[in-house]
Protein backbone atom coordinates (compact mmCIF):
# COMPACT_ATOMS: atom_id res chain seq x y z
CA UNK A 1 0.00 0.00 0.00
CA UNK A 2 2.81 2.44 0.84
CA UNK A 3 4.28 1.97 -2.77
CA UNK A 4 0.92 2.88 -4.49
CA UNK A 5 0.86 5.97 -1.87
CA UNK A 6 4.10 7.17 -2.79
CA UNK A 7 3.09 6.46 -6.37
CA UNK A 8 -0.02 8.67 -6.31
CA UNK A 9 1.44 11.24 -4.10
CA UNK A 10 4.67 11.61 -6.45
CA UNK A 11 1.41 11.42 -9.92
CA UNK A 12 0.61 15.00 -7.83
CA UNK A 13 3.96 16.25 -7.70
CA UNK A 14 4.46 15.33 -11.24
CA UNK A 15 1.24 16.54 -12.25
CA UNK A 16 1.93 20.11 -10.03
CA UNK A 17 4.86 20.44 -12.15
CA UNK A 18 3.72 20.45 -15.52
CA UNK A 19 4.87 16.50 -16.17
CA UNK A 20 1.27 15.12 -17.35
CA UNK A 21 2.86 12.18 -19.16
CA UNK A 22 4.82 11.08 -15.86
CA UNK A 23 1.80 11.50 -13.78
CA UNK A 24 0.08 9.12 -15.86
CA UNK A 25 2.49 6.75 -15.04
CA UNK A 26 2.51 7.45 -11.50
CA UNK A 27 -1.14 7.61 -10.96
CA UNK A 28 -1.53 4.37 -13.51
CA UNK A 29 0.53 2.89 -10.76
CA UNK A 30 -1.86 3.55 -8.31
CA UNK A 31 -4.70 2.23 -9.97
CA UNK A 32 -3.42 -1.10 -8.48
CA UNK A 33 -3.89 0.10 -4.95
CA UNK A 34 -5.45 -2.21 -2.52
CA UNK A 35 -6.84 1.18 -1.02
CA UNK A 36 -10.01 1.73 -2.87
CA UNK A 37 -9.35 5.74 -1.76
CA UNK A 38 -6.10 5.31 -3.62
CA UNK A 39 -7.53 3.98 -6.88
CA UNK A 40 -10.44 6.49 -6.59
CA UNK A 41 -7.98 9.37 -6.29
CA UNK A 42 -5.30 8.31 -8.59
CA UNK A 43 -8.60 7.63 -11.26
CA UNK A 44 -10.09 10.73 -11.13
CA UNK A 45 -6.42 12.42 -11.02
CA UNK A 46 -5.89 10.75 -14.54
CA UNK A 47 -9.59 11.52 -15.86
CA UNK A 48 -8.52 15.29 -15.50
CA UNK A 49 -5.26 14.30 -17.63
CA UNK A 50 -7.16 12.78 -20.49
CA UNK A 51 -10.15 15.24 -20.35
CA UNK A 52 -7.04 18.80 -20.64
CA UNK A 53 -5.88 16.71 -23.88
CA UNK A 54 -5.77 18.49 -26.78
CA UNK A 55 -9.30 19.06 -28.41
CA UNK A 56 -10.60 16.17 -25.51
CA UNK A 57 -8.69 13.62 -27.99
CA UNK A 58 -8.91 11.69 -24.93
CA UNK A 59 -12.41 10.48 -24.24
CA UNK A 60 -11.51 6.83 -25.38
CA UNK A 61 -8.91 6.71 -22.12
CA UNK A 62 -11.69 8.35 -20.22
CA UNK A 63 -14.42 6.39 -20.89
CA UNK A 64 -12.58 3.13 -20.75
CA UNK A 65 -10.97 4.35 -17.10
CA UNK A 66 -14.51 5.43 -15.73
CA UNK A 67 -16.06 2.43 -16.70
CA UNK A 68 -13.55 0.47 -15.44
CA UNK A 69 -13.67 2.34 -11.59
CA UNK A 70 -17.44 2.23 -12.05
CA UNK A 71 -17.47 -1.65 -12.06
CA UNK A 72 -14.88 -1.20 -8.99
CA UNK A 73 -16.86 -0.70 -5.53
CA UNK A 74 -16.98 2.80 -4.95
CA UNK A 75 -20.11 3.31 -3.98
CA UNK A 76 -19.82 6.58 -2.38
CA UNK A 77 -17.97 8.04 -5.19
CA UNK A 78 -20.63 6.68 -7.56
CA UNK A 79 -22.55 9.90 -8.32
CA UNK A 80 -19.11 12.01 -9.15
CA UNK A 81 -18.00 8.80 -11.52
CA UNK A 82 -21.08 8.41 -13.86
CA UNK A 83 -21.17 12.71 -13.74
CA UNK A 84 -17.39 12.37 -15.35
CA UNK A 85 -18.17 9.40 -17.60
CA UNK A 86 -21.64 11.49 -18.72
CA UNK A 87 -19.46 13.98 -19.62
CA UNK A 88 -16.70 12.01 -21.32
CA UNK A 89 -19.68 10.29 -22.92
CA UNK A 90 -20.96 13.64 -24.37
CA UNK A 91 -17.55 14.77 -25.43
CA UNK A 92 -17.33 12.32 -27.25
CA UNK A 93 -20.95 12.52 -29.13
CA UNK A 94 -19.71 15.89 -30.04
CA UNK A 95 -16.25 14.51 -30.76
CA UNK A 96 -17.23 12.14 -33.52
CA UNK A 97 -21.04 12.31 -34.30
CA UNK A 98 -21.90 8.80 -32.88
CA UNK A 99 -25.07 9.05 -31.69
CA UNK A 100 -24.49 5.69 -29.52
CA UNK A 101 -22.32 8.01 -27.07
CA UNK A 102 -24.81 10.05 -26.53
CA UNK A 103 -27.37 7.22 -25.95
CA UNK A 104 -24.50 6.29 -23.21
CA UNK A 105 -24.90 9.53 -21.59
CA UNK A 106 -28.47 9.43 -21.42
CA UNK A 107 -28.12 6.24 -19.64
CA UNK A 108 -25.37 7.71 -17.07
CA UNK A 109 -27.63 10.57 -16.64
CA UNK A 110 -30.40 8.00 -15.80
CA UNK A 111 -28.12 6.30 -13.11
CA UNK A 112 -27.36 9.46 -11.91
CA UNK A 113 -31.43 10.79 -10.95
CA UNK A 114 -31.83 7.05 -9.87
CA UNK A 115 -29.01 7.41 -7.59
CA UNK A 116 -30.56 10.33 -6.09
CA UNK A 117 -28.29 12.97 -7.42
CA UNK A 118 -31.44 14.91 -9.10
CA UNK A 119 -30.31 18.19 -10.04
CA UNK A 120 -31.15 21.20 -12.74
CA UNK A 121 -27.59 20.42 -14.22
CA UNK A 122 -28.12 16.83 -14.63
CA UNK A 123 -31.44 17.69 -16.51
CA UNK A 124 -30.38 20.41 -18.59
CA UNK A 125 -27.49 17.94 -19.66
CA UNK A 126 -29.67 15.56 -20.02
CA UNK A 127 -32.30 17.64 -22.66
CA UNK A 128 -29.37 18.96 -24.57
CA UNK A 129 -28.07 15.24 -25.29
CA UNK A 130 -31.77 14.26 -26.16
CA UNK A 131 -32.42 17.42 -28.23
CA UNK A 132 -28.87 16.86 -29.89
CA UNK A 133 -30.52 13.37 -30.86
CA UNK A 134 -34.10 14.97 -31.91
CA UNK A 135 -35.03 12.37 -29.34
CA UNK A 136 -37.65 14.26 -27.18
Amino acid sequence: MATHGIALLEGEIALAGGDSQAAVEFFSTALEADDASIRMRAALELDGIYEDTEENQGYEQRIQLLEAVLADDFQEQKPAILERLAQAYSDAAEITGDGAYAEAAIQALDQLVESGYDTLAVWVNKGGLQKSKADY
